[in-house]
This record gives C-alpha cells, structure tokens and sequence, in this order.
C-alpha cells in the first residue's frame, strides 16, 4: 500500500469514528489516562460495550505546511496519521496504536493491569517514564515538535515492564521500570543487561491550577544500540538524567526542563549531552486561543555536531476537542553549523480523538 493511500485510509478511518454515535453514560467504562499525560483537551473517542469489555477507538491526524530559510526543502508533509484502539475488562487494559505515514508501524502495543486507583503494572512496548515533554501525548503539545534535547536524550519508546503507585490525594507518584534499552523495536534484547528508568513527580494544586515537579534517572549498558543524535551505534554505558516542573491553570502554562546524558562507550571518549527548555503560554481573547513562546537548546558533545539553540513562538486555536490549528515559527540565537541554521515557520490542521 503506498504512502498516499495510508494517509487516505487513516483520515477516513478518523471521519467515520468522528460521526460515529457517541455512547450512552453507561458505555463509557473507558480507563483514566496517565496523569503525565494533559489529554484534557482531546475528544474521547467512541466506546462501544462487547461481552462485558469495552472498546474505545480513536486516532491523530496531523498535515504541516512548512516554510524555511534553510538547507531543508519547504513543502507538505503528512506529520502523523495514527490510529489508537483500547480495550478493557475486569481491570486489564491492551492498547494498540499505530501510523501510517510510510510503511504501518506500531507505536505503543501495551497491557496494563490496574490493582487499585493507586497501583497498576504495564508491560509491553510503551513510553518509558522519563520527561515531562515525552510523556504528554501528540495532539496536545503546545509546538509543532517536542524539543530536540527530549528527542535526543530521553529513552523514549521501549519494550519492558513498569509499575507505577500513586498516593490517595494524587500529589505524589513513582514509577519505575526495567526495559531491554533498544527503542522501538521487538528486536531481542542486544546484550543480557536491561535500562532502568524511575520517574517520582509531586502534584499539588496551587491557586486553582496544578503544580507538578518530578525527576527522572535511567541507566544501561547497551551494545550497538542506535541512540540517534547521540551515537549511530553506541556500546557502553549510558546514564540519563533528568528534571522538569510546571504550572497549568487553564490555558496558562509554564514549565522548564533539563536533560543530561553521560556515556561511557566501552572504547573511545566520555561523551557528555545536555539540554532543555523553557515554555510558556497565555490565552487570547478566549480559552480557544493561546499563545506559546519557547527557549531551547541542545549539545550532543559529539564532536562533529554543534549546539541547537532557538527561540520558538506559536499560536494554537482549537475550536473544538477534536479539531486544532497550530502555528510554531522559530530561529536560531546564534550562528550554529549545519542545516539547521535559518528560520522555520510551520502550519498545522489537526484532527484527534483519544
């Protein structure tokens, strides 16, 4: 199946759960999401009840249009054509999601056995518990991209088992898991050790808006893994770090985070990654309407690669749950080497359900 006919299949696949008929009160059975996860602002998708379980769909579909004074061509681009597909009973959760732009890959393919409202375990191929900005989902970011050092750094995506509990007041959580360290893949593990990743967040209200503070720590050893900005093909020992906070009150946002990777390959030099960011958003003239402005910069210390360093500022109008337009433009604070050096201006339809 080609690439057109994937975006094709996956938008109409959207329209037709759009105009499904939304569910009664008592089909809504549906799990709580994470609450790292801000999907507040997206549509749930249609729930239907089979046999004492409940099957919830839903999708992201995103188109850009992007121009830039840089080495990269400007032009069209399908960002995302996803479908997602839940389904729960007696307290087990499977969750299925899938892209298409390209050849089909499986994103997140995840059980979750829930004990309580306070404990649950996943296991599975999910995101890692690492970063505030890798755990908020696609359709809810407030720039077109995650910053690059998230990218970079994080674990992101792996195949594992975690736990997580959380306190009765829902201020404090931890989560910790143990992974094979190797990505999105369900390639064997590389080598017998595993990555550990452990995340604690404290979530108070404050002033009618919510407070979150957390910290992250993830540690392998990995033989020829493909760590993307940071190493082609690393074999060593990686350590991550990592620590972020917020404050969400309605469409005010404020939130800061740094990352720092040390690797140790097992031949060669120490190679020390940092990165971060800071972002903030207001509304404008009503809720539907916010403006974001953004400060990131990155060093991969590999050498051959400089720093990325931009100020970013955009404006998300989302007339409704489902529907989202977004405009993120940037440049860069410094002259920096590479094809990255120029300014960037994208705009985003989008059409979610969760």
């Amino acid at each position: 199946m080609s690439y057109r006919r994937h975006g094709a299949f996956s938008l109409c696949a959207l329209l037709v759960m759009l105009l499904a008929p939304q569910p009664s009160t008592a089909q809504t059975n549906a799990p709580a999401q994470d609450s790292s996860k801000t999907q507040s602002d997206v549509e749930a998708g249609p729930v239907v009840a089979i046999d004492g379980a409940t099957l919830r769909l839903g999708g992201v579909y995103q188109m850009d249009f992007t121009a830039q004074d840089t080495e990269q061509a400007s032009g069209f681009d399908l960002r995302a054509a996803r479908l997602r597909a839940t389904i729960v009973s007696h307290g087990l959760e499977a969750f299925l999601q899938t892209e298409f732009t390209g050849a089909p890959a499986v994103f997140d393919a995840r059980l979750r056995y829930a004990f309580s409202d306070y404990a649950r375990i996943s296991a599975g191929l999910f995101k890692s518990p690492f970063s505030r900005s890798h755990l908020i989902s696609r359709p809810v970011l407030p720039f077109t991209e995650r910053p690059v050092a998230v990218d970079a750094i994080a674990p992101r995506r792996q195949v594992g088992l975690s736990a997580r509990v959380q306190a009765p007041s829902g201020w404090v959580s931890l989560t910790g898991g143990i992974f094979n360290g190797n990505g999105r893949t369900v390639a064997p593990n590389d080598n017998q050790h595993f990555l550990y990743v452990g995340r604690a967040t404290l979530r108070p209200e404050v002033a009618g808006g919510v407070l979150s503070i957390a910290g992250n720590i993830a540690n392998s050893v990995d033989e020829r893994v493909p760590l993307g900005a940071l190493s082609p093909s690393f074999s060593g020992t990686r350590t991550v770090y990592g620590a972020d906070a917020s404050y969400i009150r309605g469409r005010w946002l404020l939130a800061v985070e740094g990352l720092m990777a040390e690797l140790d390959p097992t031949s060669g030099e120490d190679q020390i990654s940092t990165g971060g960011y800071v972002v903030g958003g207001v509304p404008l003239f009503a809720q539907s309407l916010q403006l974001v402005g953004r400060y990131q910069r990155f060093d991969p210390d590999t050498g051959s690669v400089g720093a990325v360093a931009r100020v970013e500022t955009g404006l998300n109008y989302r007339p409704s749950p489902t529907v989202r337009l977004q405009f993120s433009g940037s440049f860069p604070t410094e002259e920096l080497p590479g094809d990255d050096d120029g300014l960037r201006a994208t705009l985003r339809l989008q059409l979610a359900l969760r």
